[in-house]
């Protein structure tokens, strides 16, 4: 795991993100549509995504904005996902964070 995901994963823990409840599913284009509307466009921020299979075959999802600078999510928002599309799946596949720059 890398330096900026292991920032990540600790600032997911304290971080306070808004829930928005069941996703039935989740595609790549509503993650980076999400990034759209609420990144401030700051050379130091780098959007993530944190996805956790659980035993019920659903995830849990975690997306934010990380200001590699000050070191805290300046964005935030955690999902209980039925489904994730193909490519979210792919990404995730062999890393639970993803970084997108």
């Amino acid at each position: 795991m890398t330096g900026i995901e292991l920032l990540i994963w600790g600032a997911v823990l304290v971080a306070e993100l808004l829930y928005i409840g069941l996703v039935i599913l989740l595609t790549i284009e509503e993650i980076i549509n999400w990034f759209n509307r609420v990144t401030h466009k700051v050379p130091a921020d780098v959007g993530f995504s944190v996805a956790e299979a659980l035993s019920s075959g659903n995830y849990k999802v975690v997306q934010g904005v990380f200001n590699r600078d000050t070191n805290k999510i300046t964005e935030g928002r955690r999902m209980d996902v039925k489904e994730l599309d193909s490519t979210l799946k792919n990404y995730h596949a062999s890393h639970k964070v993803v970084i997108y720059e």
